[in-house]
């Protein structure tokens, strides 16, 4: 977009601003489309610590939680006097439960709705109120095709565009892109410990990993509702190898010194965590879901495993892994391909032409 266009005002709105994939993308593009002249507000409730992450010039639109009916009725008010006094151009919505109410806000506004698609869902959930933006952002391939075939929604108002994550190396960090030199390998999983990032099977392939005679220590890094459940049963089988440490405020070093991530989520999108390891010159294995594929190319940068492949079969897999030396390329592999793909300024380039044409008359 040339400095002599005028660039459309533009409101990321999300649910909430807590730690989380989808919080973090609302952060990074608040903090990007700021740098490059966009004037940018962010809506959101007022839970979370990422609400001290914006940039300053950012404008804070706090909106209400949505625990019911009524939240959601305070939720549409509320954006209607957000769009009638913030004069936007776009409302960029990241959740399908806030983007219907925008949408509904957003009657009689002359705003466009760019909904931002970032999981893959089941077709039978809410498919009529699902994804009604003017155009539609997929963040992986499987997710387009997901709003092609299971959603019915037009092949035209769909644009993919990957997720990309900020340099590491721009900002200090000095990945590890070569074999480490360690006595013991290190196994990192990283993301909220909850149902969907599946903690629990990550404990089942350390445990029968241990039962293989492997030496490795493995960390699980994140927070969530099942923390203490995770560190009670890891207790319980005398797995001192494996620490569940909560959150960090430097997950990208702990990335950076692992050997390989493992991920054991039962749905994904395209993941920030695989796209951060590659990076950082780190391999990766991870279930072939979602949009996983797009980032991991099996023996080349990681290994994609059938998600119902089970901790025992898993956990051989790995072990094999380690008893050769293929694995030691993937970081150097995986940051090429980040370079080529999966960089943020490239995500940010490809979304300043979609808005340019989201808001073309």
């Amino acid at each position: 977009m040339s400095s002599s266009q005028t660039k459309p005002r533009v409101l990321l709105l999300t649910d909430n601003l807590k730690v989380g994939g989808v919080q973090t993308v609302v952060v990074r593009l608040a903090r990007e489309l700021s740098s490059r002249g966009y004037r940018v507000g962010v809506a959101a409730s007022n839970e979370g610590k990422l609400w001290d992450e914006l940039p300053a010039a950012c404008c804070r639109h706090y909106i209400p939680r949505r625990p019911g009916p009524w939240g959601s009725v305070a939720t549409v008010i509320r954006l209607r006097k957000v769009l009638k006094t913030g004069q936007y151009d776009i409302v960029h919505s990241h959740q399908r439960g806030v983007s219907l109410l925008a949408r509904i806000a957003g009657m009689g506004h002359k705003v466009r709705l760019v909904e931002h698609v970032h999981n893959v869902f089941l077709p039978v959930t809410r498919r009529f109120t699902s994804f009604r933006g003017d155009v539609l952002i997929a963040c992986g391939s499987k997710v387009a095709e997901m709003l092609r075939h299971d959603y019915k929604r037009p092949a035209d108002r769909i644009h993919t565009i990957l997720n990309g994550v900020p340099d590491p190396f721009a900002e200090g960090y000095r990945a590890l892109a070569a074999p480490k030199s360690k006595d013991r390998l290190k196994i990192v999983g990283i993301g909220r410990v909850s149902p969907q990032k599946n903690p629990d099977g990550f404990i089942s392939v350390i445990h029968n990993l241990n039962n293989l005679g492997l030496s490795f220590d493995a960390e699980w890094i994140g927070d969530g509702e099942l923390l203490n459940a995770c560190r009670e049963r890891t207790a319980s089988l005398g797995m001192g190898n494996l620490v569940f440490s909560g959150s960090s405020s430097d997950v990208a070093s702990k990335l950076a010194d692992a050997d390989i991530l493992l991920m054991t989520s039962k749905w994904e999108g395209l993941p920030l965590v695989l796209l951060e390891a590659m990076s950082l010159g780190v391999g990766a294995v991870v279930p072939d879901i979602g949009s996983c594929g797009d980032a991991i190319r099996t023996g080349q940068n990681g290994l994609l495993y059938a998600p119902t492949t089970s901790p025992q079969d898993l956990a051989r897999k790995l072990a094999d892994l380690f008893g050769g030396d293929e694995w030691r390329s993937w970081g150097v592999k995986g940051r090429h391909r980040y370079e080529n793909a999966f960089s943020l300024d490239r995500m940010i380039d490809e979304l300043e032409t979609l808005y340019t044409g989201a808001t073309r008359p």
